[in-house]
């Protein structure tokens, strides 16, 4: 399979054609792997590699200058879901002993996409200056519940043949 059909690919599993998604201006669903890890209160960890499908691209934005203070009107809409669903996954990769629950993962996934004004209660709408580096960041821990925490790692993949 040659780079461009690879990348094209998710977006035709989806039930569109295929997108190149290095020129494309829409936004739409796209898929990204992620390997999650949940460790139980005792430090015991389940592991497996997920495929989510989330949304991707670029939305139109203006501002018109106003001679009211912020001396601004702005539009400047995200790509973000429209419909999304709730998805359980198992997660394979046990180490003895762990906890019961543990392996168990709950996400959102998108089932469409639109370009909307950010929903701060439904996605992260700060922009990227404003997230925590280290480990709360984006690859630290992301969440507890019941003694259990959950991390989310990008997968790199390399698609050069």
């Amino acid at each position: 399979m040659d780079r461009d059909r690879a990348m094209a690919l998710p977006l035709t599993l989806l039930g569109g054609g295929p997108v190149d998604v290095r020129t494309t201006l829409e936004c739409h669903p796209r898929v990204y792997n992620s390997t999650v890890t949940r460790m139980d209160r005792n430090g015991r960890s389940c592991y497996d590699h997920v495929s989510v499908t989330s949304c991707w691209g670029r939305c139109d934005s203006n501002e018109i200058s106003d001679y009211r203070f912020p001396y601004k009107r702005s539009h400047h809409p995200v790509c973000i879901h429209d419909v999304r669903e709730v998805r359980v996954l198992t997660l394979r990769h046990c180490q003895e002993g762990v906890l019961p629950g543990t392996e168990r993962y709950e996400y959102l996934e998108a089932k469409r996409c639109s370009c909307q004004v950010c929903r701060s209660s439904e996605a992260s709408c700060e922009g990227l200056r404003y997230r925590a580096v280290g480990p709360a960041g984006p690859t630290g821990p992301t969440a507890t519940r019941q003694g259990v925490i959950e991390t989310v790692q990008p997968m790199v993949i390399n698609n050069r043949d």
